[in-house]
């Protein structure tokens, strides 16, 4: 699987089974065995990492208005500075469809995610088990987190349903 933002040189080979994460650049004829965390650098044969762009830290919340927070809404959101100053009248982020957020987990094993409906009442969003028919207005939705995600930070997967959604932040519990 390779994820969003990903820069493959050329002739880069990857093995099946293996995950390059969000933001990772890959040198030219490497070949990558194993899965690479998000916004690495690697190279060689095999591949191994020999920096990283970014510390990927997930913290426990999140906010649509703080740019250090960006790579954390992690997959599905329109998030560059253009598409963020187009949709700033929406107050957050714009997910077309499925969405991904990368948060630290909480003792409780919740996620709590603040988003509105902008499809006219017809917007679902689910989650390990749960779903939500939106509002249009911001109101806050609870989910719990994948159990076997609970000992690192987590990414947890929403699917929508008839969106387009905005999520304005997100935190654990």
């Amino acid at each position: 699987m390779i994820e969003d933002d990903v820069w493959l040189g050329v002739h880069v080979v990857v093995m099946p089974g293996v995950t390059i994460g969000r933001g990772c650049v890959v040198g030219a004829n490497s070949v990558v065995t194993r899965s690479l965390p998000p916004y690495s650098v690697a190279a060689g044969v095999p591949a191994r990492e020999i920096r990283k762009r970014l510390e990927f830290t997930p913290p426990a919340a999140i906010d649509w208005q703080k740019e250090d927070d960006v790579p954390y809404f992690y997959r599905g959101f329109e998030t560059s500075a253009e598409e963020r100053r187009n949709h700033a009248k929406e107050g957050g982020h714009l997910a077309a469809g499925d969405f991904a957020l990368s948060l630290r987990p909480g003792p409780r094993g919740k996620i709590c995610v603040r988003m509105k409906d902008l499809s006219g009442g017809r917007a679902i969003v689910e989650s390990c088990g749960k779903s939500y028919a939106l509002s249009d207005a911001v109101a806050d939705y609870e989910f719990d987190v994948d159990k076997r995600e609970c000992n690192r930070p987590a990414t947890s997967t929403f699917s929508v349903k008839d969106g387009p959604v905005v999520v304005t932040s997100a935190w654990t519990r």
